[in-house]
């Protein structure tokens, strides 16, 4: 939410400053920032994955859940996979060659990805919440964690 705010606020200066340029600075400024975009581009499957990468194997060795939480860890599977279709609706087909372009579209992700982890956080919480202290201590553990 941080990041969406810091980009709220740039955004009318960086716009004014990006008005006030002539066309090839304008061309210059965007040329800049293509390179960098494009590498960009790989973070919308990275971070898809990482939404629908739920452990959930590897959890359930860990933690050993019953039933009641094995339906909890089912929930966040599901959050997650919700989550990661959520994000790649707003997986831009072409970084957009402008700054406002870019600019916007980071808007959008910003917002999609704070969406997508309020979609998964009571998931997770439910899940977490479900385990005993000792289940805890061992999911805890558990690397990425």
């Amino acid at each position: 939410d941080a990041m969406a705010k810091g980009l709220d606020l740039v955004r009318a200066p960086l716009t004014k400053f990006d008005s006030s340029l002539s066309a090839e600075q304008k061309q210059q400024l965007d040329a800049m920032g293509g390179a960098k975009a494009a590498s960009a581009a790989g973070l919308c499957s990275t971070q898809n994955a990482e939404f629908t990468n739920v452990p959930t194997q590897e959890i359930e060795a860990t933690v050993s859940p019953d039933d009641t939480q094995k339906a909890a860890l089912d929930a966040l599977d599901a959050a997650s996979a919700k989550a990661a279709s959520m994000l790649q609706t707003t997986c831009p087909s072409q970084i957009p060659d402008t700054t406002e372009g870019r600019l916007e579209a980071m808007d959008k992700r910003l917002k999609a990805t704070v969406t997508a982890m309020n979609e998964v956080r009571p998931a997770l919480v439910g899940f977490y919440d479900s385990l005993s202290d000792e289940q805890k201590a061992r999911f805890d553990t558990m690397a990425g964690h």
